[in-house]
Formats: C-alpha cells, structure tokens, sequence
C-alpha cells in the first residue's frame, strides 16, 4: 500500500489534466479509499463527474460528491455479495429439507423395492406421492400404464366394467 501512496504523491495536476480531469483531488479520493476500489476505476469515476461538474456544478465539492458515490457502490457491492450468500445458504436449507422428505424413497429406489412398494398403493396414494415430489412422473406413469394393460385384459370382454377415471366425458351417462 505505501507504494500507491508514493505513486499518487508523485504524480501532479498536469498529469490528472492530460486524463481529463480538470477539477477533481484525485489524491484525497484515493487516500480515502486506500486499496478499496482500483485505480483505473476511480480514474474513470472521477473523469466522469468531472465532466459533469463541468456542465453543472454540484453543491458540494466534486470530491465530496464522488466519496459518497463509491461509498455507496462499495456498500451495494457488499450487500449484493451478503444476498448472494443468503441465496446460497437458501438453497442448501431447500435440499436438505428435501432430502428429509425423499431419503426413505431414494433409500427404496437404490436398493430396488421401490417400484414393488408402489404397486402395493392405491391410485390416490400415488397421487399424494407424486404432489409431494416424492416419486417421478415416470414411476407413476408406468404403474398406470400396467394397472391400465391388466384392467384392460381382465376385462376386455365387458367394456362397461372398464375403469373411467382418466378418461374425458362429455357425456356421462354414456359409460351407464
């Protein structure tokens, strides 16, 4: 740190004015800063209320009005590094409440008794199952696809003993 600071000592206002800065301390802003915020950053923070000030003076002093511009970028930088690991940690408290709710099934479907564990439940159980992300969509399909296949092969004589529950009906009194 001490050579940035022998390096800002060094250079004087005919150096600032060959980078457009006209009317700006570049040196207090830097001293105040110490380290916080890079140098071609400032340059380019100063130049542009230089500019600025140029046109339109502000009520302040320019070096007033620029510390409290990068103190608060410095401070929204802060926070949006906070949020970020509020959402990290968010996301981890997400999969590990998850994970308390589907160990047990992830349990089953590793060691292959999930899918006989399923066929015992009813039509509304793997419903329940299938809201609470508890089992696929695959897992459910493919249960229902072979009750379907079964139903259909006991009862493909007697088309009136079909089950109807999955299939639309404008009129109801059709499957009478």
């Amino acid at each position: 740190m001490n050579l940035k600071l022998k390096k800002i000592k060094i250079m004087n206002r005919e150096s600032y004015n060959t980078m457009g800065l006209n009317s700006v301390k570049v040196e207090e802003i830097m001293i105040h800063f110490n380290g916080k915020i890079n140098q071609n950053t400032l340059f380019s923070i100063c130049k542009e209320f230089d500019s600025i000030n140029s046109i339109i003076k502000f009520d302040s002093r320019i070096e007033d009005v620029i510390k409290e511009y990068i103190s608060v970028e410095l401070e929204k930088e802060k926070l949006l590094k906070q949020q970020n690991e509020i959402n990290h940690k968010l996301r981890e408290l997400n999969n590990q409440t998850q994970l308390l709710k589907t160990n047990k099934v992830n349990r089953m479907r590793s060691n292959g008794s999930l899918e006989g564990f399923l066929n015992t439940l009813t039509k509304n159980q793997l419903n329940d199952l299938l809201s609470h992300n508890l089992i696929r969509g695959e897992e459910m399909s493919s249960i229902t696809l072979r009750r379907f296949k079964e139903n259909q092969k006991q009862y493909s004589t007697n088309y009136n003993q079909l089950e109807t529950e999955n299939v639309s009906m404008s009129n109801p009194k059709i499957w009478n």
